[in-house]
């Protein structure tokens, strides 16, 4: 990724001009790049679902049907949203355990938490991009990417010094953000419209149900007072089961998307049967 290019041309020579020596920004550099993994996971995990109707959206935008292009292109923001918003509190909430699972201690955890934040952003921007290409623009995209890397090296310039890795981390978040931003201007200058406010209401209700099981799900660990690298697999991975278990769970009891929704993503006709057969007095089925 361009921003991780960023870093690598400035971050160390930023960290050695705030008074840190070579061999410790180094290290403290190395911590930093334990991101990129959680990013390029998430971020994954979370466009490969929104971007299969990406073939859907260019085939209505060529036929013209302005109801039904609209439509899709709200669907895979919301698909967008519910995967990459999950992925990124899920991770924030286990990225102690994660980190000790994958890097054999912990350090960089705050650092790596407030990084973990580019999932969301990164899938939205990933989506748009896929989207827009769909309808044939090709050099805007490139254009609002390249702004954010220009942004991206300069607040670096400032963060960096002020705040060490937590500010390359600030960094990132906020010029992915900026590009977010300009994307869903561009939408809008389209004449398409926002997703309504019920939508992230509930998308925020199964994030802070997650959340709360999570939470508990870590204070059986903690409480254990034992620290080990196997159990910090358990730990990771158990968390993503029963957190990820609860938020679905969550999404499809509210009913967050339309049965002909979920019918047009992956697994989603699976999905939409298990709501049924799960509260079946609930919808009258």
């Amino acid at each position: 990724m361009l921003f991780q290019l960023i870093d690598s041309l400035n971050l160390l020579s930023l960290l050695r001009e705030s008074g840190i020596s070579s061999n410790d920004a180094k290290t403290i550099k190395g911590i930093y790049d334990r991101g990129q993994p959680f990013l390029q996971l998430g971020t994954v995990v979370a466009t490969s679902f929104a971007l299969t109707l990406v073939p859907i959206i260019t085939d209505e935008y060529k036929r013209g049907q302005r109801i039904l292009l609209e439509e899709k292109v709200q669907l895979a923001l919301k698909v967008s949203t519910i995967v990459g918003a999950g992925a990124t509190i899920g991770l924030i909430n286990l990225i102690e355990p994660a980190n000790t699972m994958l890097f054999e201690n912990k350090s960089g955890s705050s650092v790596l938490a407030v990084f973990s934040l580019s999932i969301l952003f990164s899938t939205a921007i990933l989506t748009m991009t896929g989207i827009f290409q769909g309808f044939g623009y090709v050099y805007f995209p490139a254009i609002y990417v390249g702004i954010g890397v220009i942004l991206k090296y300069f607040t670096n310039e400032w963060f960096v010094p002020h705040f060490g890795t937590m500010g390359a981390s600030i960094s990132t978040v906020l010029s992915l953000f900026v590009i977010t931003v300009l994307f869903l201007m561009k939408l809008r200058k389209l004449k398409f419209h926002a997703i309504s406010f019920p939508f992230y209401g509930k998308v925020i209700v199964g994030l802070g149900l997650m959340t709360l099981v999570l939470r508990g799900w870590l204070y059986i660990f903690t409480s254990c007072g034992v620290v080990s690298r196997k159990l910090s697999i358990i730990e990771a991975l158990g968390g993503v089961l029963f957190g990820g278990i609860v938020y679905l769970l969550t999404i499809l009891y509210l009913n967050v998307l339309t049965e002909n929704e979920w019918n047009l993503i992956p697994f989603g006709r699976k999905l939409f049967a298990i709501r049924k057969k799960i509260w079946r007095d609930k919808y009258g089925t």
